[in-house]
């Protein structure tokens, strides 16, 4: 399931960040698929794909920020793209 979630803190009078939250286990294909990927700036997955490389992360060229769930093994980040592990 994907939904709007709070963008992190903003400068005062900047526009919120676009952000996606997904819940559930989703494939790379689904993730891909059910993001607006061109303008996201922050995702939030509160279950990162199993065991899979992180290059699907390329089809955001603006994200910069990756939040995922604490034991989640991230790897093949994109430069620029900063792991917050919750």
């Amino acid at each position: 399931m994907t939904t709007a979630c709070p963008s992190p803190p903003a400068r005062q009078g900047a526009r919120a960040a676009p952000c996606e939250r997904i819940t559930g286990q989703l494939t790379r294909t689904q993730l891909v698929d059910g993001l607006v990927s061109g303008s996201l700036t922050y995702l939030w997955l509160t279950r990162a794909p199993a065991d899979e490389p992180r290059d699907w992360l390329g089809a955001c060229p603006r994200l910069r920020t990756l939040q995922v769930p604490r034991e989640a093994h991230v790897a093949a980040v994109p430069a620029g793209v900063h792991v917050i592990h919750e």
